[in-house]
């Protein structure tokens, strides 16, 4: 009596971009969704602190958006806000933008 062995399977090769199976729109704003949450998860503060695990993913949804944000916190109930909050900048403003600003002297000089 012979025994019966299970077909040997062939090696499975990496299959190459004509071959894989198109990607649904769900599935492609998933992994741009995964990516930028994984980018966000990587930035560290001046002194090498992690993102606040409770503000990532607002945070990813900002940049998805094409908000810049420059600092964020999600609340701490023992110091500080106890309430989320996140910095946005507005792209390309100057970091003096005040500074030799006649208008704003004028302005800021009334209150």
């Amino acid at each position: 009596m012979k025994s019966e062995q299970p077909p040997q399977q062939e090696e499975s090769q990496p299959l190459n971009s004509a071959e894989r199976p198109a990607l649904s729109e769900k599935q492609k704003k998933e992994a741009i969704w995964q990516d930028k949450i994984k980018k966000v998860r990587e930035l560290k503060d001046k002194i090498g602190g992690e993102m606040d695990p409770g503000i990532v993913d607002t945070v990813a949804a900002f940049w998805l958006h094409g908000i810049s944000t420059s600092q964020s916190c999600e609340g701490h109930l023992d110091s500080g806000y106890s309430v989320p909050s996140i910095q946005v900048e507005a792209p390309g403003r100057p970091k003096n933008e005040y500074e030799n600003n006649e208008e704003y002297k004028r302005w800021t000089s009334k209150i």
